[in-house]
């Protein structure tokens, strides 16, 4: 990345359990460092990122204007439980669509939609998320969470508002032509 910063960036990784001190180290991953933004997995100790407690993260991402990356990690065992495992497949079809093959694109899915519902982006407009393959099936409800969910949410904007202009889609190596002609139905080129 050093060697060719006008083909590569980096993102900076943060110590969570800490807010504070990982608003600091994103101030000094950026403004010392020159990395462009910050990659937070899943959720962390039993948390989902919309929780108070990681305010001071995105307060930085915002001051700095770099954007937020989630990205997908394993999720609970009582969640895989639940949907994923069965008696009539292998432990290893449990594995996988409880991670790659669908759950934690469900799981980082759920992220982003709280993190619209909890108010985020009102507090933070300049706050800037990042969702990859292919916005881990949010974009597929856009309308839905408009007609359900916006009337109710007592935020200033549409559901689909603050996903348009707060969140960036990548397709995080899943190539697709049908995914990204629908993405660029529903989200628009830029």
């Amino acid at each position: 990345v050093a060697a060719h910063p006008d083909r590569f960036a980096a993102l900076a990784v943060l110590p969570v359990a800490d807010p504070q001190a990982a608003a600091k180290e994103l101030h000094r991953a950026v403004e010392e460092k020159g990395l462009r933004g910050v990659l937070i997995k899943g959720n962390f100790g039993g948390k989902f990122f919309d929780d108070p407690f990681f305010f001071p993260i995105f307060q930085a991402a915002s001051d700095l204007d770099v954007p937020v990356y989630f990205h997908p990690s394993f999720i609970s065992g009582e969640v895989t439980s639940h949907y994923f495992a069965s008696d009539q497949w292998a432990d290893v079809v449990t594995g996988i669509l409880s991670s790659a093959g669908y759950g934690w694109h469900m799981d980082v899915g759920v992220q982003v939609l709280r993190m619209v519902a909890s108010g985020i982006f009102d507090k933070l407009p300049n706050l800037k998320l990042i969702s990859g393959h292919w916005g881990e099936l949010v974009p597929l409800f856009l309308e839905r969470l408009d007609d359900e969910f916006t009337p109710h949410a007592g935020l200033r904007k549409a559901f689909s508002d603050y996903y348009r202009e707060n969140v960036w889609v990548t397709p995080s190596g899943m190539l697709t032509r049908p995914q990204l002609r629908f993405l660029l139905d529903e989200m628009g080129e830029d």
